[in-house]
């Protein structure tokens, strides 16, 4: 797959979130121009060095945007984009959002709507499927019109356990699953069980609290990884979705062949976002 396109030539891009989608998209857009802006409010955390290789463990608790704006000297931001007003976009021609929840999504939706901006390009990941939706201002269907299809990707993004100032009955199994998704990277994946076990228990005060080995099994096994090709195959397409006038979406799913779909998205006549703007 060809990423060639010289569409961001002498083009302002704002880029909206530095984790793995956003790392694979900045490293194709470098290749074409410097005026970029990124903006990421996240601290790099141990787990994300298996998929966001401009980390290192000695860049751990830094902010993401600022290690990356200073390694290929853009322009960056530390801060939620939910920060900004809506005509921050107007000097941006094209802004990308590789963020991984809903309310982020809605919010710039609605940002973008109200601004200046001509292209809004969402990136989305989940295990070995992706996503791409583009929205030309106020001309195509906006990512509330497919709002539905956000609430189905439901996955929880994990982070270091120290994030976890304390573990109660809320947070324990999200605390877990990134205990064992922080030591799977840190040992390569070869780490028993009953260490993790170990390990869990060690950190909690309460019975109630405390697991075991069949709990860790389970969970193991429900993780859903960031696959790192994925992720550069998802930059890829948004880039390819630039200069696509047929679509407006494609979804890519490499779990057990290879499965490209692409097409329109019509606007949804109910749209609550595109109805208050339409004469924007």
């Amino acid at each position: 797959m060809s990423c060639k396109n010289t569409n961001f030539i002498d083009k302002k891009i704002c880029v909206v979130g530095c984790g793995g989608t956003g790392h694979e998209l900045i490293k194709i857009l470098i290749n074409y121009t410097k005026n970029i802006t990124i903006i990421d409010s996240d601290k790099i955390e141990i787990t994300n060095l298996n998929r966001q290789f401009w980390f290192s463990k000695e860049t751990c608790s830094m902010p993401k945007a600022e290690v990356i704006g200073k390694k290929l000297n853009i322009e960056y931001k530390v801060a939620f984009i939910q920060n900004f007003k809506s005509d921050f976009l107007n000097k941006f021609k094209i802004v990308f959002l590789c963020v991984d929840n809903i309310k982020t999504r809605m919010d710039v939706n609605l940002m973008f709507i109200q601004s200046k901006c001509n292209l809004l390009v969402d990136l989305g990941v989940e295990g070995y499927a992706c996503h791409i939706k583009k929205v030309e201002n106020n001309s195509t269907s906006c990512l509330y019109c497919i709002k539905d299809i956000y609430k189905i990707e439901n996955t929880e993004p994990l982070c270091s356990l120290s994030f976890f100032k304390q573990i109660n009955l809320e947070n324990r199994t999200k605390a877990l699953k990134s205990l064992i998704f922080e030591l799977q990277n840190e040992y390569d994946e070869f780490i028993v069980d009953s260490k993790i076990t170990e390990i869990f228990n060690s950190k909690v005060n309460k019975m109630d609290l405390r697991t075991n080995e069949k709990e860790v099994y389970e969970l193991r096994n429900t993780i859903v990884p960031s696959i790192a090709c994925v992720n550069a195959i998802c930059a890829c397409l948004a880039v390819k979705i630039i200069t696509d006038e047929s679509n407006d979406f494609y979804f890519y799913d490499g779990s057990k062949t290879i499965y490209l779909a692409k097409e329109k998205i019509k606007k949804d006549d109910n749209c609550i976002v595109c109805k208050s703007f339409e004469n924007i």
